[in-house]
């Protein structure tokens, strides 16, 4: 067992490195695949909040709430609401990747998936690229969904692109 639980997370931490999703056979007690693609897509829209400051030249965006429902998603362990907080700085010189982060939650009908995001916003007018790492609770306590956004807007309605992996969590030690 415990040599199949590390070829099974050898072939998540590849699939992360090389940039892309692999399934592998085999399946747990329950009948639940211990890793599988996820490829889907995500509502959002901006709700009221947040905070703006400047400090040294940045811009600091900081607590912007957006939420929406999954629209569609290939795992439907990660289909539920979709709520997350975000970061950024902007600076005011321009032409700078401007860094993003916070925090996401999925919660489903049978269990929630918590954790954070970070990315970055190469120019302007581009999509934010982030990687979700997200702790499943309930029935899917100790797995990981680590999911690629490709987000198209921070403001208003928009729909996110997801590519990702849902793999057993790492084991601490």
């Amino acid at each position: 067992m415990r040599t199949l639980r590390t070829v099974t997370l050898l072939l998540a931490v590849m699939a992360l490195a090389l940039g892309s999703t692999v399934a592998a056979a085999g399946t747990d007690d329950q009948g639940v695949e211990p890793i599988a693609a996820v490829t889907g897509t995500l509502g959002v829209q901006r709700v009221p909040g947040g905070t703006f400051d400047v400090a040294d030249g940045v811009f600091q965006y900081r607590d912007y709430a957006l939420i929406g429902p999954i629209d569609s998603m290939s795992d439907p362990r990660l289909m539920g609401e979709l709520s997350s907080d975000w970061n950024w700085d902007v600076h005011a010189l321009g032409d700078q990747p401007k860094p993003a982060w916070g925090m996401m939650t999925i919660a489903g009908a049978d269990g929630t998936w918590e954790g954070s995001f970070t990315g970055i916003q190469r120019a302007d007018f581009e999509p934010v690229g982030i990687r979700a790492f997200l702790f499943g609770t309930g029935p899917y306590e100790g797995l990981c969904a680590t999911l690629d956004i490709t987000a198209t807007g921070l403001g208003g309605s928009h729909t996110w692109v997801v590519d990702g992996v849902v793999h057993p969590a790492p084991m601490a030690g």
